[in-house]
């Protein structure tokens, strides 16, 4: 809803003509005023007005309707531009996407893990990468049920196996 403020000159022009308007109906309906002249006046200054002020609302109608036209191009240029980058994300996610464990491999390990439950510490540079190759590995050995161990060198290389078994 438009504040007051907002309104356009001719917008209060409409208005006040259009409360002339019915102004001069009630007034003459109501108490049918006998010959005078001022309810027919009222009427007429109300529709001139009204009339005036008709094409200004016509051509603001119009202005907003093409801004609104133009917003609506902007965001579907925008949402496609939005597509089109989260597509080239994607492309730049798999062409240089994480190493991780072929698919297959872990449940085969963890399979034979399982067999001879024990403990491991996998000591990781903490980094995504690393943390991903960890938590693959951690839910592994978790899953053949080893008690597991995780420590972020912060930097520190980490020893030469990277990973430590205890049967």
């Amino acid at each position: 809803m438009p504040s007051v403020s907002s309104i356009p000159i001719w917008g209060w022009g409409d208005v006040i003509s259009t409360l002339l308007v019915l102004i001069g109906v009630v007034w003459e309906t109501e108490w049918t005023s006998k010959g005078k002249k001022t309810p027919a006046i009222l009427l007429a200054i109300g529709v001139a007005g009204e009339l005036i002020c008709v094409p200004f609302s016509i051509y603001d109608s119009a202005q907003l309707n093409k801004e609104a036209g133009d917003a609506r191009e902007q965001a579907a240029k925008a949402s496609e531009q939005a597509a089109n980058l989260e597509k080239e994300d994607q492309d730049l996610k798999d062409s240089l996407g994480w190493r991780s464990f072929p698919k297959g491999l872990l449940s085969l390990i963890s399979g034979d893990l399982a067999m001879h439950p024990g403990e491991v510490t996998i000591e990781f540079y903490d980094e995504p990468e690393t943390r991903n190759l960890t938590k693959q590995l951690s839910d592994t050995f978790l899953s053949a049920k080893w008690k597991v161990s995780s420590d972020a060198t912060g930097g520190r290389k980490p020893r030469i196996s990277h990973i430590h078994f205890r049967v």
